[in-house]
């Protein structure tokens, strides 16, 4: 009988206001408490710790290359920026500004654009089959892309000449980072496209069928230590010439879409997409193009820190 059974008597749940408040106190009183363990550690200690947990990362990076799709795995490389939040506000007691949330969350949102519509190519190659890749379709890509890279670079120069004699063009000071940052990239993917190469390779050899004994894995090895030795020394000399502030998220950002673009053509991984998923997947790509950008410091931040000293001969970058 219902009339007999005690009336229950609960409580209103707490505001949601209040919830988040102390689930942000929780966070915080952990990330002291992590802060408070690493400042007992040596620094030796710490600097060798972060070295290996660097090197642990890097390697796994590696590996992935030869499970998942190029295109894929350059976007998803994104959540980067988003650890990167985490772990300056955890161990270095950063403040994350309501801008850097915003941020945080569209490159989260872009990210399920993509892997909602990427390609799932991942097939294992041999040497002799990446070989066959550079077919006409990609010579032909290639050649562009050459040209592309002669022409952006003469518009850098025309411009940096201009401004070196005293009469810099309008907009001078956009437009020079920008073309440094799209040149940087369109070469420095290199590095990146034959990694994945040589992942599948030593993931085939690993296998049984060993592929050292053919010279294109060693004209791969060649191209990746030659695009990445390019790729940084590019951005340290970016470091050197520009904003620090304005110019890691702009180089990050090309960098991001040439590799989705040229792993993309390299391994035919567009071939299979409909009109929705690659609609899909390009905004995907510009929302974390985007969400990016906006991890970058707004001008009056930057403009506090002052300019980064230019030394001499960076004109000649």
């Amino acid at each position: 009988n219902r009339a007999m059974l005690p009336s229950l008597s609960l409580p209103p749940p707490p505001p949601l206001q209040r919830q988040f408040g102390d689930m942000a106190a929780s966070l915080n009183g952990a990330a002291s408490s992590v802060q408070t363990l690493l400042g007992n550690v040596p620094p030796k200690k710490l600097k060798w710790a972060g070295i290996v947990f660097f090197a642990l990362g890097a390697s796994l990076n590696f590996i992935s290359y030869s499970y998942a799709a190029q295109s894929l795995l350059a976007a998803i490389a994104s959540i980067q920026f988003v650890s990167n939040v985490f772990f300056g506000w955890v161990v270095l007691r950063e403040r994350i500004t309501p801008r850097v949330r915003m941020a945080t969350c569209i490159i989260v949102f872009g990210n399920v654009f993509v892997v909602s519509c990427a390609s799932r190519k991942a097939l294992p190659y041999t040497a002799a089959q990446l070989l066959e890749l550079y077919d006409f379709q990609f010579r032909a890509f290639g050649l562009c892309m050459i040209g592309l890279v002669i022409f952006l670079h003469a518009v850098y120069a025309y411009f940096r000449e201009r401004e070196r004699v005293g009469s810099p063009l309008p907009h001078s000071a956009l437009v020079i980072p920008i073309l440094y940052s799209c040149v940087a990239a369109m070469v420095g993917t290199q590095s990146v496209v034959q990694a994945k190469c040589l992942s599948t390779l030593i993931h085939a050899s690993w296998a049984g069928e060993n592929q050292l004994g053919h010279l294109f894995t060693y004209v791969v090895l060649f191209l990746f230590l030659g695009g990445t030795f390019f790729w940084l020394y590019r951005v340290n000399k970016a470091l050197s010439s520009f904003d620090g502030l304005f110019i890691i998220p702009v180089l990050q950002a090309f960098f991001v879409i040439w590799t989705i673009i040229v792993g993309g053509v390299y391994f035919k991984e567009f071939e299979a997409f409909t009109f929705a998923r690659l609609f899909g997947f390009v905004l995907g790509v510009m929302i974390v193009v985007v969400g990016v950008f906006l991890l970058a410091p707004p001008p009056a931040a930057a403009e506090s820190t002052g300019p980064l000293p230019r030394p001499d001969g960076a004109d000649n970058v």
